[in-house]
C-alpha cells in the first residue's frame, strides 16, 4: 500500500485529480487497453516464436550457417531483447498499476537501464539491417570485391562493431530518461478510486535541453541509416535488373546457379530492410513533428496514432523471419526440416527458373543455319577438289 501524501513533503509534486477529463489523461482508456493486453501480447508471442525459431534453425542446420545468417542471427537477437524490453515493461507497467506511464516501480537506476537497454537493441537492429545492405550492395554490384571480404570471422567483427555502436549512442541518450519525477495524486472521493495509488513516477530528462538533444541524437541516426539504406536498395535493383536484360541475351542455357541465389537472397533482403524502415519511419516522423509543436491539443491529436506507430514498430521486430520464409523457399525449406522432421532435400539450392524459350529457339535456329552452311561449303569444297583433279 502506497504511503499517503504529506503536503509538507517537498520531494513530490502534488497534483489534485477531478473526476472526468483527468482521470482519463491519466488512466488506460478503451484503446490503449487494447493495444497492451491483446495486440501487444500478440505481437510479443509472434515474434518471439519467430526470431527464436530462426536462430533454432541456424543452430541446427550447418548449411544455414553462411555469412548472411551470421547477420539475420545478430538481427533476431537484437529484435527479441527489444520485444522483451518494450512489450515486457508495457505488461507489468499494465498488472502493476491502472496509470498508464506510471514508472515509480522503476527507480532512477531502472528508468536508465530499461530505457537504455531498448535504445540499445533498437540501435542495433538498425546497425544490423545496415550492415546486411552493404553486403547485399557488395555481392551484386561488387561481386569481386565481395568474394575477397567475405568472410564470418569479418562479419562478427561487423557485428560486435554495431552492438558497440548501439550501446554508444543508448548511452548518450541515458540523460533523456535519468529523472524520476514523484507526483502525489490525491483522487477524487469517490469509492472507486479508494484503492488507486496515491504515487506515480515518470522517467523524464533532466530539463528542456537535455531532451531537445536526446531528440535530435534518437532521430537523427534513424534518418541518415534510412537515406544510406535506400541509396544502396536503388543501386541493387538498378544492378539487377541490368543483369536480367543481359541474361535475357544469353546462349547458356545452364546459368550458374550460385548467382541466381545470390539474386533470391538479395531480393529477400531488401525487401526485408524496406519494411523495417516503413515500419519504424512514422514512430521517428510523429515524434519529431510532437516535438516540434509540443503543446498538449498537438499530443492529444496525435495520441491514437502514436499508438499505431509504436505498435508497427514491435511488429517490424516480429515478422522478420516470417518474411525470410514467404519471399526465399531455402528458408522456408529450413525451417520445414527442423520442425516438420523433413528430409534433407538433394538439391538445396533455389529452383531453376524458366529459360527464355524464344531466345534459345532464335539460338538454335541461328545455330542449324550455320550448321547447314557449313555442311553445304565443305560439299562443294569436295566437289571443286573432285573437278580439278580429274583436270
Amino acid at each position: 500500500m502506497d504511503p499517503q501524501c504529506n503536503a509538507n513533503v517537498t520531494d513530490y509534486k502534488f497534483v489534485d485529480i477531478i473526476e472526468g477529463n483527468d482521470t482519463v489523461d491519466l488512466l488506460y482508456d478503451k484503446p490503449e487497453t487494447v493495444m497492451t493486453i491483446i495486440v501487444m501480447p500478440c505481437i510479443l508471442a509472434i515474434g518471439l516464436l519467430g526470431n527464436l525459431s530462426f536462430l533454432l534453425v541456424v543452430f541446427r542446420l550447418k548449411n544455414m550457417r553462411t555469412v548472411v545468417n551470421v547477420y539475420l542471427s545478430s538481427l533476431a537477437v537484437s529484435d527479441t531483447l527489444f520485444l522483451l524490453s518494450g512489450i515486457g515493461g508495457k505488461l507489468f507497467r499494465y498488472m502493476y498499476s491502472p496509470i498508464g506511464f506510471n514508472d515509480i516501480f522503476l527507480g532512477d537506476i531502472g528508468c536508465i537501464l530499461l530505457h537504455g537497454f531498448k535504445d540499445w537493441c533498437y540501435y542495433t537492429s538498425i546497425a544490423s539491417i545496415t550492415l546486411i545492405s552493404l553486403d547485399r550492395y557488395l555481392a551484386i554490384c561488387h561481386p569481386l570485391i565481395h568474394r575477397r571480404i567475405q568472410t564470418k570471422w569479418r562479419a562478427i567483427k561487423f557485428i560486435t562493431t554495431s552492438w558497440a555502436i548501439g550501446f554508444c549512442l543508448s548511452g548518450v541518450l541515458a540523460f533523456a530518461h535519468c529523472n524520476m519525477i514523484v507526483f502525489c495524486i490525491e483522487w477524487p472521493p469517490v469509492k472507486k478510486y479508494v484503492d488507486y495509488p496515491t504515487f506515480m513516477g515518470v522517467c523524464v530528462s533532466i530539463n528542456d535541453a537535455m531532451n531537445t538533444a536526446a531528440t535530435i541524437i534518437q532521430s537523427v541516426p534513424f534518418l541518415i541509416t534510412m537515406i544510406l539504406n535506400y541509396m544502396l536498395y536503388c543501386a541493387i535493383v538498378y544492378t539487377v535488373y541490368a543483369n536480367r536484360e543481359k541474361d535475357e541475351f544469353s546462349l547458356s542455357t545452364d546459368p550458374n546457379r550460385s548467382s541466381r541465389n545470390r539474386m533470391l537472397v538479395t531480393r529477400m533482403l531488401v525487401a526485408n530492410g524496406v519494411i523495417f524502415f516503413v515500419c519504424l519511419a512514422p514512430f521517428e516522423i510523429t515524434h519529431l513533428v510532437v516535438f516540434a509543436d509540443p503543446t498538449p491539443q498537438m499530443r492529444q491529436s496525435y495520441r491514437n496514432w502514436l499508438r499505431v506507430c509504436r505498435a508497427l514498430m514491435y511488429l517490424n521486430s516480429a515478422t522478420n523471419p516470417y518474411i525470410y520464409s514467404v519471399t526465399n523457399p531455402r528458408y522456408r525449406h529450413a525451417f520445414q526440416q527442423v520442425f516438420l522432421c523433413k528430409k534433407e532435400s538433394k538439391y538445396q539450392e533455389v529452383p531453376r527458373p524458366p529459360q527464355n524459350t524464344k531466345n534459345l529457339h532464335n539460338a538454335n535456329s541461328y545455330l542449324r543455319l550455320l550448321s547447314d552452311a557449313s555442311v553445304k561449303f565443305s560439299l562443294l569444297s569436295f566437289t571443286c577438289a573432285d573437278k580439278f583433279e580429274m583436270r
